[in-house]
């Protein structure tokens, strides 16, 4: 079944001429793009540079280009033009999304990148028949926890050193960006 809705979202970040990670930003908004495997390649030193900010063991180039089901269908890049400003990397385990990884660029943080990701891979999910999403933060990650939570997900356990995240799909794709 296709979505009707684009894969393309435009979301307002920032003002013109601002900067990602010291990059010069072309214009005011972002674009929710599909992460393909094609482009993850291309990019991946500006990918695992943002994902470095994550509190967290980063992902190495094994990780990046490992395929898992609908992982290169459901991942998500934020662009400001050409500038890479956030990314989310989910797969399909079942009924369920799980995101594997999330960030955005520190310039870009609590501008709604995150959640216009998050919003974007719900309602793919939705349109493909998902109806849970899904997400592992560190315990120690007070932010990233804080905005899961914001977001919609509920705590449902833990695994070690990391706290398990769910919510329904329709929860998530709800969501107004803040």
């Amino acid at each position: 079944m296709k979505s009707k809705r684009s894969h393309r979202d435009q979301i307002p970040t920032r003002d013109p001429g601002a900067s990602i990670s010291g990059m010069s930003v072309p214009d005011a908004a972002c674009t929710i793009d599909p992460l393909t495997r094609e482009l993850a390649r291309e990019r991946l030193d500006d990918l695992m540079a943002i994902d470095a900010l994550v509190i967290g063991e980063p992902w190495n180039s094994v990780q990046w280009l490992h395929d898992l089901p609908d992982k290169w269908e459901l991942s998500r890049v934020a662009m400001s033009g050409t500038v890479i400003a956030g990314f989310l990397v989910a797969s399909r385990k079942g009924d369920a999304i799980h995101c594997h990884r999330i960030a955005v660029a520190a310039d870009v943080n609590r501008r709604g990148v995150g959640t216009a990701l998050m919003k974007n891979v719900a309602a793919h999910g939705i349109a493909h028949g998902a109806t849970t999403f899904t997400v592992k933060a560190h315990q120690t990650n007070a932010r990233s926890l804080s905005f899961l939570q914001h977001t919609g997900f509920a705590i449902v356990g833990r695994d070690g050193h990391n706290v398990l995240l769910g919510a329904p799909l329709s929860t998530i794709a709800a969501r107004a960006i803040a």
